[in-house]
């Protein structure tokens, strides 16, 4: 069910940005209710990052939360959502820490974000959103569930068909994705969102395989293999560190990198 969740979150973010937000939200909570996996730091850093999928808010937090209450029986319910959720975190944890209280205030200015309809609002045809409104794609859930299916429910049963099922899963993503990747690379080669895309991927995933980042990394609950050999069924880790583990790589290589 996890590794579903995990999946389903970029897949939602990609086709439909504001769900995806939403259950990006729900899912980092639920981990936050049982005392066994509370991450409330971890939480917040991706609670921060969900911004970029919801650029209205990102352009105006004062417009956005008159435009989120404007809609009133959405709002109430926004907020009653974070009061219970606050109540049943203070009777689980005894008390809330500050990680918890600020994940859950940006929980409700995200919420209220998403309750104002992309198509009303006084906005006229482009929604309460405006041009700030990211394209969602048709039938959103049901692309997300067939990925979902495809790279979570054959390798759990068959682990050597995790390759093939997870590049056609990757496969339909850039099919259906607003953006074909490769015409989004061209487009964006020299420009400040190009090299943006290239350093949050370089952050998100070269790190670990290098072998230069644990913390902060996106390796969180994966149980991976930093060092000493990968255990991961896609790609390796520590690359750095295999490579200068024999004494004349270590010795042939510059004093900075194999000190």
């Amino acid at each position: 069910l996890v590794a579903g969740i995990e999946f389903a979150v970029p897949a939602l973010l990609l086709l439909q940005p504001r769900h995806g937000v939403l259950l990006a939200l729900v899912f980092h909570q639920t981990i936050n209710l049982m005392p066994a996996t509370y991450a409330g730091g971890f939480s917040i850093a991706m609670c921060a990052r969900q911004i970029i999928f919801l650029p209205a808010a990102a352009a105006g937090a004062s417009a956005t939360l008159r435009r989120g209450v404007g809609f009133a029986p959405r709002a109430v319910g926004a907020t009653a959502l974070v009061a219970v959720t606050t109540g049943v975190m203070v009777a689980i944890h005894g008390s809330l820490d500050a990680h918890g209280g600020i994940f859950l205030a940006l929980a409700l200015f995200y919420f209220l974000s998403i309750a104002a309809p992309a198509g009303g609002g006084g906005g006229g045809a482009s929604g309460a959103y405006g041009h700030l409104r990211l394209e969602e794609q048709p039938h959103a859930v049901a692309k997300m569930a067939t990925f979902v299916a495809l790279v979570a429910v054959p390798p759990a049963a068959l682990p050597s068909a995790t390759l093939p099922c997870c590049g056609l899963g990757v496969a339909l993503l850039c099919l259906w994705a607003p953006r074909f990747p490769l015409r989004f690379a061209l487009a964006h080669a020299t420009d400040l969102t190009g090299a943006a895309a290239a350093a949050a991927a370089a952050y998100g995933f070269l790190g670990p395989v290098l072998g230069l980042q644990m913390m902060a990394s996106s390796t969180m609950y994966g149980n991976v293999k930093n060092y000493g050999g990968s255990n991961h069924l896609l790609v390796p880790t520590g690359l750095l560190q295999t490579a200068l583990a024999e004494q004349s790589s270590a010795a042939a290589a510059p004093a900075w990198l194999s000190d």
